[in-house]
């Protein structure tokens, strides 16, 4: 039986690492993995997992995406996993490029996408759902002795991030920004893994921020 090729964008990423571990000692006589990232191959620690690796441009390069799909049609790739918000929205299942070369993205759905990428969008979906999530400030509501979660709409990896007083932020006035109440620790991350038949999910502490 030929074995399928998988493309991971932004290989370099923990969770690509697990995911090249497993199906290397797993599934390797049904999988070619071909991994792409901007660092170089020494500085990838799951490319000692992998068939074939290309560096290749950032996805903020106007060139990323051709480059991309170039990648796609010479390794006749049939499934591709994006890591990052950026390459989601670049490469998500609904891409007509990607259905043209016969290649399926393992991506989030467009539907997902429409709040996905920005978080008082995604806060205001998982409220209507009945979710529990932390109450949000606008700036006219902002008391300058009280200290606030403060991130970036479209931040990723707890970049931007921060605590900060009601007069910081008024004296910075930050656009694109959500403003939260502090809540309590600890802080905790939720895995998920859905199939449309079988969830699994796990809760971890989180200890530290790449950031």
């Amino acid at each position: 039986m030929l074995r399928k090729n998988i493309m991971l964008l932004s290989c370099g990423t923990n969770a690509c690492f697990n995911f090249c571990k497993q199906v290397s000692e797993h599934f390797s006589t049904k999988f070619n993995l071909i991994g792409v990232d901007t660092n170089p191959r020494n500085q990838v620690a799951s490319s000692v997992y992998l068939n074939r690796f290309y560096q290749v441009f950032p996805t903020s390069d106007h060139r990323y995406y051709d480059q991309i799909l170039e990648i796609i049609r010479r390794e006749k790739v049939e499934f591709l996993l994006p890591s990052f918000d950026q390459d989601q929205q670049l490469f998500n299942p609904q891409n007509t490029d990607l259905q043209n070369l016969g290649c399926v993205s393992l991506g989030v759905g467009s539907e997902c996408l429409a709040f996905y990428g920005d978080k008082r969008k995604t806060t205001e979906t998982l409220k209507n759902l009945g979710f529990k999530v932390p109450l949000q400030f606008e700036l006219d509501e902002i008391v300058e002795d009280r200290v606030y979660f403060v991130k970036p709409i479209n931040g990723v990896g707890s970049i931007g991030a921060t605590l900060a007083t009601g007069k910081e932020i008024v004296e910075k006035f930050r656009l694109n920004f959500l403003y939260q109440e502090v809540c309590s620790k600890p802080e905790v991350t939720v895995e998920c893994f859905y199939d449309g038949n079988f969830f699994s999910s796990r809760c971890r502490e989180r200890l530290v921020s790449k950031s």
